[in-house]
């Protein structure tokens, strides 16, 4: 899966909070859908769809066609339902649904935290300055969502082409803890948390030298654990299973002299 550049991320995300002025919930998809409700995507705003008119073109919800009159209107889902999507737009917020297993939400959150509160920080002194706020905001819109709309994709992210395509588009795609770790420890994210009194530097190469070390003893425990099951269970089994060939084979000839024992014989040499 492609990584975001973290820069584009914020920008983009809290794009879309201003457009549509509504609360973000995070709920524990990094390339982000564009929301069909929300965006005509006929309107030629670019290759992904994305916004380089003059002006926002929004779709009001839609109702579901029943052919009864009696019964009274269902609303459309207007949610995403692309379910490879990391970061999406489900009617009134936005999902993160890639948080790891056995990872704790705290971590994510804070990190989407102190990104919020960054943009939030940039657009309004920008905003607030203006002389028209509603040119001002369209100004932004159109400079944010023409700067980074590379990071908007819906279709599937789990599909080869995908990777082929972020990688065209200049997305990093880190597949390791250990590949993803060094951008934490980067100059510019080590300012967005230290000025956001987040965190300290300190505390920050301290998380990453943490988790790294975390990492590294959970591979060593389930890498000994995979020997100790091949040992202990595997090897075991398929010394049994032959053997048990072996002997069937030695009672078949026993019984039958030119009897064939292809299939045993076959077997225990595979094994």
């Amino acid at each position: 899966m492609a990584v975001l550049m973290l820069t584009d991320f914020m920008n983009v995300l809290f794009l879309f909070m201003i457009i549509f002025l509504m609360p973000v919930n995070v709920v524990m998809r990094m390339y982000l859908p564009l929301p069909d409700q929300q965006i005509d995507h006929k309107s030629g705003y670019g290759t992904n769809g994305c916004f380089r008119s003059q002006h926002y073109n929004g779709k009001e919800a839609e109702k579901l066609e029943i052919g009864v009159d009696i019964l009274p209107p269902f609303p459309k889902d207007n949610t995403d339902r692309n379910r490879t999507s990391p970061f999406a737009f489900t009617g009134n917020k936005f999902e993160f649904r890639m948080v790891g297993s056995t990872l704790s939400i705290s971590g994510p959150n804070f990190i989407l935290n102190t990104i919020f509160g960054k943009e939030f920080q940039l657009f309004a002194d920008e905003l607030e300055k203006a002389a028209d706020f509603k040119k001002a905001l369209h100004d932004i819109i159109v400079k944010t969502i023409t700067e980074h709309e590379r990071i908007l994709f819906n279709g599937n992210g789990y599909d080869d082409s995908w990777i082929e395509e972020a990688e065209k588009r200049g997305l990093l795609n880190l597949k390791t803890t250990p590949d993803c770790l060094p951008y934490f420890i980067k100059e510019k994210n080590i300012k967005l948390f230290t000025e956001a009194h987040v965190l300290t530097e300190t505390e920050i190469f301290s998380r990453y030298e943490i988790i790294l070390e975390s990492y590294c003893k959970v591979i060593g425990i389930e890498a000994n654990t995979m020997l100790d099951m091949a040992k202990k269970d595997i090897l075991p089994a398929v010394s049994a299973y032959s053997k048990e060939l072996a002997d069937t084979a030695i009672a078949k000839h026993s019984l039958i002299k030119d009897c064939a024992c292809s299939y045993e014989e076959e077997i225990v040499k595979e094994i």
